[in-house]
């Protein structure tokens, strides 16, 4: 961050913090005020009362100040609805982008274990011998990893099968494509030629994409890893960024930059090619 962003940040903080204290002063004087005519009511009613005089007037008196008050109570409510109903959204969405990070992190350890199961190979969209269920389930990353999760690989598991909703966000509960397909994409340059590669081929696996939010049909090539352009298919789900799970096992979410931009397939191969080095901010 420059320190043109850093300030910028500082001095509208400051002026947040302004905004709510000058809410604060406005409804305590509020407050005042109508303690203040309660305070000068009672003054004025208690001598009437005495001497018999408890009339309609007062009665009229009192519907007007309970009108007032009534209108009060209301604007205090509207003051702090609007005070808090953008921090509510904000608790929220931090909610779902947390409950899609925890997702990722089963599915990012499920393919270690997989990998521990078929000779560090990868769960990755090339066929597992022995799979039950389809062909096409057997070149499915979501089948491969399913049983380490918990999930019955005899079901359909597409978000629109009806069985789980594991493979969603919870900023996209229906998947992408109709639920034809999960939220997440993984990464096509896990395989070589057909076969799967191996954990050990990445000397940083901390910096290699297993999974990241896509928009599009499961897996991920260097010129759909965009977030701008022609096929862009990074989808920015949480505040304008997106999670990602890694080979290590371990998952962050980014914005853009330092996500590509467009078809850059050079940048786009620091995320996801296996001989090309990791970003330096990785």
């Amino acid at each position: 961050m420059d320190t043109k962003t850093g300030a910028g940040k500082k001095l509208f903080s400051r002026n947040q913090g302004a905004r709510h204290s000058n809410l604060a002063t406005c409804i305590r004087n509020l407050a005042f005020i109508l303690l203040l005519r309660r305070i000068i009511e009672l003054l004025v009613t208690v001598p009437a009362a005495a001497s018999g005089q408890f009339c309609t007037k007062r009665r009229q008196v009192q519907q007007v100040f309970t009108l007032i008050e009534l209108l009060v109570v209301i604007a205090i409510i509207a003051i702090l609805a609007a005070m808090l109903l953008p921090a509510l959204k904000s608790a929220k969405d931090t909610a779902k982008k947390i409950s899609c990070k925890n997702t990722l992190r089963q599915m990012d350890a499920a393919n270690i274990l997989y990998a521990g199961d078929w000779n560090e190979h990868i769960a990755d969209t090339t066929p597992t011998p022995n799979l039950p269920g389809s062909t096409a389930k057997a070149y499915n990353w979501m089948f491969k990893i399913a049983p380490l999760v918990g999930l019955d690989i005899t079901k359909n598991l597409k978000p629109n099968g009806g069985h789980t909703k594991f493979f969603t966000c919870p900023d996209n509960p229906e998947g992408n494509f109709d639920g034809n397909f999960p939220s997440w994409d993984m990464n096509y340059y896990l395989t070589s030629s057909g076969i799967p590669l191996k954990l050990g081929a990445f000397s940083r696996p901390e910096g290699k994409v297993y999974l990241c939010e896509s928009v599009g049909y499961g897996i991920f090539y260097t010129w759909y890893f965009c977030v701008t352009g022609t096929n862009p298919n990074i989808k920015l789900r949480h505040s304008r960024r997106a999670n990602i799970a890694f080979l290590d096992g371990h998952v962050d979410d980014y914005g853009a930059p330092p996500l590509p931009l467009a078809e850059n397939n050079a940048a786009a191969c620091k995320w996801l090619s296996k001989d090309y080095p990791v970003p330096g901010d990785l």
